[in-house]
């Protein structure tokens, strides 16, 4: 995945390792994220439960569980927390992180548990 850089020039985002909590997500399966990418969004967020996962996609049936074609815990992560410590130009620069949710319905009912507040 490319993301614009502080420089005006597209860069290579770095992966981070994700360990995916919200079991309700199309992409989720064994807390893997078949994605391959996601975006955690809170511009303003203060805290963690301000941040939510914009990638996230409700699983409607057990027949759509997992509709991407690889799972991986390493995965580029945009982040538009502007306010985490490691959001660096909106590349997520933490080597672990967990998103949370549970039995989410929306992405507002997520969250980047590993959000740390500059």
């Amino acid at each position: 995945m490319l993301a614009e850089g502080g420089n005006g020039k597209e860069e290579m985002m770095e992966k981070t390792y994700l360990d995916c909590y919200v079991t309700s997500c199309v992409y989720n399966a064994n807390n893997c994220c078949g994605k391959g990418d996601i975006v955690v969004n809170g511009k303003d967020a203060k805290v963690n439960r301000e941040t939510a996962c914009d990638s996230f996609k409700e699983r409607k049936s057990d027949s759509f569980k997992n509709s991407a074609n690889s799972l991986t815990k390493d995965i580029a992560i945009v982040c538009e927390a502007t306010n985490c410590r490691f959001n660096e130009n909106k590349n997520c620069k933490a080597e672990h992180i967990s998103i949370a949710g549970g039995n989410a319905s929306t992405s507002t009912e997520t969250e980047c548990a590993s959000f740390d507040a500059r």
